[in-house]
């Protein structure tokens, strides 16, 4: 196991990495189809050790604040959170929690907490 990994309610490492990579092959898609503009992109981030929160894994997603007019682009990808949709297809459930305090540019930052379905 690796160092702050924990074995408690998130799992073995085995776990981690079949949701790591679950959510890589979602991410993947979706970048390979054109979800994401120049400029934006999406990062996994590990549970750590001492989290009171009980996801398996979190997606922090750059999304530019002004985006470009992109006629093909909004017809494949009508209004809506593909990314959050993608994640629950893929069979988690997802909470969003979009980060305005850290729009100091160009992007923000959305955080997408991704949990295993209770059965």
């Amino acid at each position: 196991m690796r160092e702050g990994m924990r074995e408690t309610w998130h799992g073995e490492e085995a776990a981690v990495e079949r949701h790591e990579k679950a959510a890589a092959e979602v991410v993947e898609r979706l970048r390979a189809e054109g979800y994401f503009r120049e400029g934006e992109g999406a990062a996994l981030v590990r549970p750590v050790e001492g989290q009171k929160e009980r996801w398996v894994l979190r997606c922090d997603a750059d999304s530019l604040l002004v985006a470009p007019d992109d006629p093909e682009r909004a017809r494949r990808f009508p209004p809506g959170d593909h990314l959050h949709d993608a994640f629950v297809a893929a069979g988690y459930r997802v909470d969003v929690w979009p980060d305005y305090g850290s729009a100091g540019g160009a992007t923000f930052r959305v955080e997408y907490h991704l949990y295993e379905k209770e059965e």
